[in-house]
């Protein structure tokens, strides 16, 4: 039996919710199982590759700096939805996190079929 893909999509903001931590964490969780893990950001989930500024966090949610630096550790390919990303992100104005790499809504949808679970967040 062939490796199984899950993919993991989050859509949520990482400011005033833990949606998009619980994302993270369900995807280093899933990748004990030997398993091909693909975490996508898309919509406004991507607003976690800002670095942390402590006026973007008013209830202390912890930073999901800590996340990105075990992803690459466990295996766990960070995929960014390139519309989603463009439409919110300025890479030469806001600091960012090591991100992975910057999918099309074509590739989205390859990965989507090609998934054996999808879990959205």
């Amino acid at each position: 039996m062939g490796e199984k893909t899950i993919t993991i999509i989050s859509r949520h903001s990482p400011m005033g919710t833990s949606t998009v931590h619980e994302a993270f964490r369900a995807s280093i969780g899933c990748s004990s199982e030997n398993k091909n893990i693909n975490l996508v950001l898309v919509e406004d989930s991507v607003f976690a590759l800002l670095k942390p500024i402590k006026d973007r966090n008013p209830i202390d949610i912890p930073s999901l700096e800590r996340y990105f630096l075990s992803l690459q550790e466990f295996g766990i390919n960070l995929l960014i939805h390139k519309p989603s990303f463009k439409e919110r992100i300025n890479p030469d104005k806001d600091e960012l996190l090591p991100y992975g790499k910057l999918i099309s809504d074509k590739e989205l949808t390859q990965l989507i079929r090609k998934s054996d679970s999808i879990l959205l967040f």
